[in-house]
């Protein structure tokens, strides 16, 4: 997960694209959410059958409880 995120961060450098906050991933099996902040990263799996909606938004709230 750290490898990942740090070529993303990479990557996103290289393009000027801003900070990294989140990668979302959609696998045949699963979906996975990564979620980084300050020197802490944060690894979500889900099971595919849930809507990228649902997905996102129990994201959302796992990140808002994980940060404070």
């Amino acid at each position: 997960m750290r490898q990942t995120l740090e070529r993303f961060r990479a990557l996103g450098d290289g393009l000027q694209a801003g900070q990294l906050n989140r990668i979302e991933g959609v696998g045949p099996r699963c979906c996975v959410a990564l979620v980084s902040k300050a020197d802490s990263d944060l690894c979500v799996g889900f099971h595919r059958s849930l809507s990228q909606d649902l997905v996102r938004a129990t994201m959302n709230k796992i990140a808002a409880k994980w940060a404070s």
